[in-house]
């Protein structure tokens, strides 16, 4: 085929020949179809197995308009030859059958795969059941496949694996490899799973989310989509470092508007800078273009593409085959998705030496960083354009991260590797040996906690273990004990677990076994607590213990055989120069925050001993908030204080902003400190108690869960408190819960905030006055609180379970 032919021409030429083709099908000319459809490969603007959905979509809408059936067609030899060439690039005679190990591949969309099926093309035989959408398929010709496979591979989990889970025979091999869209829908419960050898999943987080959501009962495994990394290695184009790539940008969710926005930013500094767009264009999609959601996104945003502000920076390029070359002008590939699985546009962009720019939902919801460096992600587009502009400034280092991002796709990614793992998966030719997930280890590690706290009471201290539970649960390989500081008499604060039943919860004073006698028959004591740490690992023998508590460190001394695998947090003013010894000799030390971490690095603790453990909050994706005001109210959460600045909230909104007859206080009473004078105290009790503003709700004795639900439908939360504490190291938890619902927050400009949230951010406040600003200024500036919304909102997403998680896990496992 000449290579000087337009792609309109090659798409005249394919949309031609598959016309004859219909035609020679309804002449019953069914060989001089085959034949004209074997042509069309040479001109098709789709991937192979994308080609043989858009024949059938052609002879059904030409089938249609003359009023012809096709239902006869996969009963046809003709077509199931043309069909397995398409995928397979070989010649295969249905009827010549050999003694090689039959596999059946079965799937409504075969793209990814297709490496899988060409390459096993060469060494069995293979058979293609392509269905026709994921739950329609002509039952006569999978039941013909059926009889002759050895092995099932199911392309994702839908009514595919559903119908063959049923009617395998218990001789044959059934595999299936599920990737993301399949964990929204009810799919993966109807699969008998007893009749599954394995399911493959393309990223870690896809297995933890399918594995909470699903009871999968089969091994699992990690594989990822292959890519022939050879085909990717070609020159780069000079010029390309100021040339950033987007491959595919349906549907919205990719997000192409943010890649614009990183654009335009760039630009701002350095004019060089383009956008390159490659995929199908909405139109070509009946799907996204009948969507009125998914029109209303793209025709302002293409349009603006075609405006004076971006013309001539933005280029568009079809769908194609030639991915490979179009990487050749590429210098950054961005992914910048709410939602992904794995993002193969990514993997592709390393092949080619491509330096991957990842964030949105894809990093802070869907684990990016589990399958691509750590050092890839970013928090913001800000932070994207940013680190573009710093490399770009240093060739040297720029090229040397081409070289890393191609050598990590090559030894990840690469066919060779991914074929060797399915080779010995499902043709036992070698052990398994498959990529661990980091959520996953083949030894279980036993871990103990005490958090020297009662959970009888709802406070910061009672949420924090509550959460590192929920945090660590979610590493199924954690057997997670907890050591109570006191009996159990209400279960408000424990029902806020997931998964209870995966917890083991231990009450002192009913093991006789522990402790015989007690300082303190109502709570523990800590040198009680130690004592009991000590007896219970004699024999459980946990891998890790981990307590909190100020006073610990007094009673481990001398304790080698709990220090080695102890992780001690909350230490405070106990880093003196008598304990050091005893704190370097602990397994770890967990600190929250970098700026605690160099505060005890500076008091004499080893670097190498301590890791960040931030505060936690539950996960919330992109899809639960809202980033537009509701209307005019305001919250409060927490403990009650001068600290808290409790009392000038009250009074503030009482009399500072009694005008705005529209705006609304939903106070949530905490705990109470009792440290505080008694003066404060008395006239904040007075203020709650005699309270007659209609504009103030008060309310008491709330859970977690509760407290939630109130601050979802506020729109403002209020973290603004005394300048006593902007010295503080670190982060409040209800500032970050208040951030991960998508809530502007007032709060104080220190240098910990500002760490947070930047300099840039527009609702600090450090004095009466200043509050009373940034109260009206939310309410009367959209643009301002929509901008803080989507900044609290994104900063909050290191913090929730799943991220803290992942970045924790390491020390808690037996060999970290």
């Amino acid at each position: 085929m000449s290579t000087d032919i337009s792609y309109r021409e090659k798409q005249k030429r394919y949309q031609s020949l598959v016309r004859q083709a219909w035609e020679k099908y309804q002449q019953g000319d069914n060989s001089q179809m085959a034949s004209l459809l074997e042509q069309s490969l040479e001109y098709t603007p789709y991937l192979r197995a994308e080609t043989v959905s858009d024949w059938i979509t052609w002879f059904a809408q030409f089938s249609t308009k003359k009023h012809k059936d096709i239902d006869l067609l996969s009963d046809l030899t003709e077509w199931n030859q043309v069909v397995t060439y398409a995928i397979t690039s070989q010649k295969v005679a249905f009827t010549q059958f050999t003694k090689k190990t039959t596999i059946l591949f079965a799937g409504h969309d075969l793209r990814f795969v297709m490496p899988l099926i060409e390459y096993y093309g060469d060494r069995c035989e293979v058979l293609v059941d392509k269905w026709k959408g994921a739950n329609k398929h002509d039952k006569a010709l999978s039941n013909k496949l059926l009889e002759q496979a050895d092995i099932i591979v199911c392309e994702w989990c839908v009514g595919n694996a559903v119908w063959y889970s049923q009617y395998k025979k218990p001789s044959q091999k059934m595999f299936i490899r599920l990737h993301k869209f399949e964990l929204f829908t009810e799919y993966p419960a109807q699969v008998e799973w007893k009749s599954v050898n394995g399911i493959i999943f393309i990223a870690p987080k896809m297995r933890e989310t399918a594995l909470d959501k699903f009871d999968i009962k089969t091994n699992c495994h990690l594989i990822y989509n292959c890519i022939h990394t050879h085909k990717f290695d070609l020159a780069k184009k000079d010029g390309c470092k100021y040339n950033l790539g987007f491959l595919g940008y349906l549907p919205k969710t990719k997000r192409l508007d943010l890649a614009i926005e990183i654009l335009l930013k760039l630009r701002n500094k350095n004019s060089n800078y383009k956008l390159f767009v490659k995929g199908k264009h909405p139109s070509e999609l009946n799907w996204i273009w009948q969507n009125k959601g998914e029109r209303d996104y793209y025709n302002p945003l293409l349009k603006r593409i075609e405006s004076e502000e971006l013309k001539g920076y933005v280029f568009f390029e079809g769908y194609g085959q030639d991915v490979p070359e179009w990487f050749q002008n590429i210098g950054y590939v961005l992914s910048v998705s709410d939602v992904e699985g794995s993002h193969q546009a990514v993997a592709e962009g390393m092949s080619s030496g491509a330096i991957p720019m990842i964030s949105g939902g894809f990093y802070h919801n869907y684990g990016a960083s589990s399958i691509y460096p750590e050092q890839y992600c970013h928090q913001s587009v800000d932070d994207i354009v940013e680190k573009i502009e710093d490399l770009n400034q240093d060739d040297s280092l720029r090229k040397k991260l081409q070289n890393e991002v191609k050598n990590f796709a090559q030894n990840n990614f690469d066919a060779s590797i991914i074929f060797s793992q399915w080779d010995a998966l499902i043709l036992n030719q070698s052990s398994f040996s498959d990529r661990q997930f980091k959520s996953l280890s083949i030894n279980t590690s036993k871990v103990l906690l005490y958090g020297d706290v009662n959970l009888n009471i709802i406070d910061g201290s009672s949420i924090w273990l509550t959460s590192l539970i929920n945090t660590l649960n979610i590493e199924t390989n954690f057997k997670i004990t907890v050591l109570l500081k006191a009996s159990l008499s209400k279960k408000v604060v424990i029902d806020s677990i997931d998964n209870i039943q995966r917890v083991e919860i231990i009450d002192p004073f009913e093991q006789p076994t522990l402790l015989s006698v007690f300082e303190d028959r109502s709570q523990l004591t800590m040198q009680d607590t130690i004592k009991c740490i000590l007896k219970l690992d004699s024999v459980r023998q946990f891998d890790r213990i981990l307590i909190r508590g100020n006073e610990s460190v007094n009673y481990l001394e001398g304790q080698s055989s709990v220090l080695k695998k102890c992780i001690l947090y909350g230490i405070y003013n106990n880093v003196v120069p008598e304990k050091l010894s005893t704190l370097n000799e602990c397994k770890a030390i967990a600190v929250q925050t970098p700026q605690l971490q160099e505060h005890y690095v500076n008091q004499g603790i080893k670097s190498e001993k301590m890791f960040i453990l931030p505060p936690m909050i539950k996960d919330v994706s992109f899809r639960q908030v809202s980033f537009e005001r509701q209307g005019y109210s305001l919250v409060y959460s927490g403990k009650l204080s001068s600290g808290y600045n409790s009392l000038e909230i009250l009074k503030a909104f009482k009399d500072r902003l009694a005008d705005k007859k529209n705006y609304t206080l939903h106070f949530i009473v905490g705990k109470i400190m009792r440290s505080d004078t008694p003066a404060y105290i008395k006239e904040l009790k007075r203020l709650l108690n005699s309270n007659e503003d209609q504009r103030i709700k008060i309310y008491y004795h709330l859970s977690r869960d509760e407290v939630g639900k109130i601050i979802q439908k506020c729109d403002v939360g209020i973290s603004w408190r005394s300048s006593s504490l902007d010295s503080s190291l670190e982060l409040s938890t209800k500032l970050l819960e208040y951030s991960s619902l998508g809530k502007p927050v007032i709060l104080n400009r220190n240098f910990i905030n500002e760490s947070l949230y930047g300099k840039d951010y527009p609702l600090y406040a450090n004095t009466e006055d200043e509050f009373c600003q940034k109260v009206e200024l939310a309410f009367s500036n959209e643009d301002i609180f929509q901008k803080a919304s989507r900044t609290v909102f994104v900063k909050s997403q290191d913090y929730m379970f799943s991220r803290v998680c992942e970045k924790i896990r390491t020390f808690f496992t037996k060999d970290g």
